[in-house]
């Protein structure tokens, strides 16, 4: 790989990076608000949203993808450890600002990961819920007198 290249690799890695933070904090806004219409029983609205965060995911698994692909062009481990190597080979003032924007992402998977289990234990005691409603009951009393 030439210098340049190199550079271009290094560049839409970064940039990437940058969109990554934008588009996980826009996750972060979405599953917020899937949890409201979960609580709201709102199920044309999470249709809806459900339908962007699709394409969202999508978007940001595609990312992640070139971003691996990235790292091993430029000769790193596809891991944290090598993001790490990169970075720290920047020029100091591009350093800081990717070190903050990779652990500003860290922090935005961890929080999207915790709110998507509490988004999921909801749906699930809903579910649970609406099956015991909806079940007939083994334990109805017998009626007195047969």
């Amino acid at each position: 790989m030439t210098a340049t290249s190199t550079r271009d690799q290094i560049k839409l890695l970064l940039q990437e990076l940058k969109q990554d933070v934008q588009d996980y904090r826009r996750l972060q806004l979405m599953l917020l608000e899937q949890r409201d219409l979960l609580i709201s029983h709102d199920s044309q609205g999470l249709q809806q949203l459900q339908e962007r965060q699709h394409l969202l995911m999508e978007t940001l698994s595609e990312r992640a993808r070139q971003r691996v692909a990235r790292l091993r062009q430029l000769g790193l481990s596809a891991d944290d450890q090598g993001m790490q190597r990169l970075l720290s080979r920047l020029p100091e003032p591009l350093r800081h600002q990717a070190n903050a924007s990779w652990h500003t992402l860290h922090q935005l998977l961890q929080q999207c990961q915790t709110q998507n289990d509490i988004n999921g234990r909801l749906l699930a005691s809903q579910v649970e819920l609406v099956r015991k409603l909806l079940q007939p009951q083994d334990s109805y009393p017998q009626p007195l007198g047969n």
